[in-house]
C-alpha cells in the first residue's frame, strides 16, 4: 500500500509539473488573436477623432508577430466598435502567406518585412494599427507624389481631414512630428514603398492648421519640377510674441504667423472665407497686421479666391519671391504641365 501511495504521488507531482510548465508557456507567449489595421483601414482610423484622444503604446514585437486573420476578425473589430470608422473591406496585415485566408468583408496583406519596434500601436487588447509612420509608407506605395507629401502635412499637422472622405475637416494635435516620420521611416528597412516614403518625408512640414494651408505652401515651396514654384520653405504658425510697442495695439500677446520667412521678415496669412469674414473679424486683421508692421514683418495676405485662381495666385507668388529675395526665370509660364497636375491634385480635394 505505501509503495502504491508513493507511485500514485510521484504521478500526481509530475502531471503537475508539467501542467505547471504549460501554463508558464501559455503566459509566456500569449496565443490571442492579434488583428492589425493596414493600409486604408489604418488611415482611417487615424483620420478618426478617437486618434487624437488617447496615447498608443508600441505593440510588443513578439505580439505582433502574430498578426492574424481568421473568422472572428470583424466580429473582434465590431467589438472595439472600430466599424464607424473602418470602410469594407477592411484591410489586415498577417505576417506569413499561410496566415493569408478567405473571410467576407476582409483584405489580408502579407507583411514580409521584418517587423520594426514602434511600427505597430496597440488599440486594445486584441486590436492594433499600423503606426501613422507606417501608414505613410503603405500609402505612398500607391499614391503619387502630391497626395503623399500632403498626407504627411496631415499626419503633422493639427487637422485630419474625415474618415469617410467626406467635406471638412477638424482640429487634433499632430500626430507624429516631420523628424519622426523620417526617422521611423529609415528604420523600416524591407517596407514596400519606403523610397517613395522617404522622398515625400523631405518635403512635409510640422504645424500646418488646414488643408488649405497645406496646398498654398506646396504650391509655394515645391520644387518646379514637381509643380510648386520652388521659394524656399517658411515656418508654419509659427509664434510671434509682440513688443511692448504693439502690444497696444492687439489684445494678445503673441500671434502666429501661417507662413513665415525669419530671416527677410516676411509672413504669409491665409485668409480662409470660414474665419476672415466682417466688420469685425476684418478690423482684428487690420490692427495685427499694423502690429507686425511695427516689428518690421511685412504681412501677406492670400485668400481662398486666389489660391483656387492660378494666374492670381502666380502673382502672389511672385510678391513674395521679390520680398524673399529670390527671381524666378523670366518669361516662366505659371501654368506648366507639372503645376496644373499638381493643382489639380491639391485643389479638387481641398475643402
Amino acid at each position: 500500500m505505501r509503495r502504491f501511495l508513493q507511485d500514485c504521488c510521484s504521478i500526481t507531482v509530475k502531471a503537475m509539473q508539467g501542467f505547471c510548465r504549460i501554463v508558464a508557456r501559455f503566459r509566456r507567449y500569449d496565443v490571442r488573436a492579434m488583428y492589425v489595421l493596414s493600409r486604408t483601414s489604418a488611415l482611417e482610423f487615424w483620420r478618426s477623432p478617437e486618434s487624437g484622444r488617447r496615447h498608443f503604446d508600441p505593440l510588443p514585437t513578439d505580439k505582433a508577430g502574430r498578426a492574424v486573420l481568421d473568422d472572428d476578425a470583424l466580429r473582434a473589430i465590431h467589438a472595439e466598435g472600430l466599424c464607424a470608422h473602418c470602410s469594407t473591406p477592411v484591410h489586415l496585415a498577417v505576417m506569413e502567406a499561410r496566415l493569408r485566408k478567405e473571410v467576407a468583408g476582409v483584405v489580408a496583406h502579407v507583411r514580409t518585412a521584418p517587423v520594426v519596434p514602434g511600427s505597430m500601436l496597440k488599440v486594445s487588447s486584441g486590436i492594433a494599427v499600423d503606426s501613422p509612420a507606417s501608414c505613410f509608407i503603405q500609402m505612398a506605395s500607391c499614391w503619387n507624389l502630391a497626395q503623399s507629401i500632403a498626407l504627411g502635412f496631415e499626419f503633422c499637422g493639427n487637422y485630419s481631414l474625415p474618415a469617410n472622405g467626406g467635406d471638412g475637416f477638424f482640429k487634433r494635435p499632430p500626430l507624429i512630428s516631420s523628424r519622426q516620420l523620417s526617422g521611423q521611416i529609415e528604420r523600416m528597412s524591407g517596407f514596400n514603398g519606403r523610397p517613395q516614403a522617404q522622398r515625400c518625408a523631405r518635403f512635409v512640414l510640422d504645424g500646418s492648421a488646414s488643408p488649405m494651408e497645406t496646398a498654398l505652401v506646396m504650391l509655394l515651396c515645391l520644387p518646379p519640377l514637381l509643380g510648386g514654384y520652388g521659394l524656399p520653405w517658411p515656418q508654419l504658425n509659427y509664434r510671434v510674441n509682440y513688443s511692448s510697442i504693439a502690444r497696444p495695439m492687439v489684445d494678445k500677446r503673441w500671434y502666429e504667423c501661417d507662413e513665415y520667412w525669419a530671416d527677410a521678415h516676411v509672413a504669409i496669412e491665409y485668409d480662409s472665407d470660414e474665419f476672415h469674414v466682417g466688420s469685425e473679424r476684418i478690423s482684428e486683421d487690420s490692427r495685427r497686421r499694423n502690429a507686425l508692421a511695427s516689428l518690421g514683418i511685412t504681412v501677406i495676405s492670400i485668400t481662398r479666391k486666389q489660391i483656387m485662381d492660378a494666374m492670381a495666385l502666380d502673382k502672389a507668388a511672385h510678391q513674395v519671391a521679390r520680398l524673399l529675395g529670390k527671381r524666378f526665370q523670366h518669361g516662366a509660364d505659371c501654368m506648366t504641365p507639372q503645376r496644373r497636375d499638381l493643382r489639380r491634385t491639391l485643389l479638387m480635394t481641398t475643402r
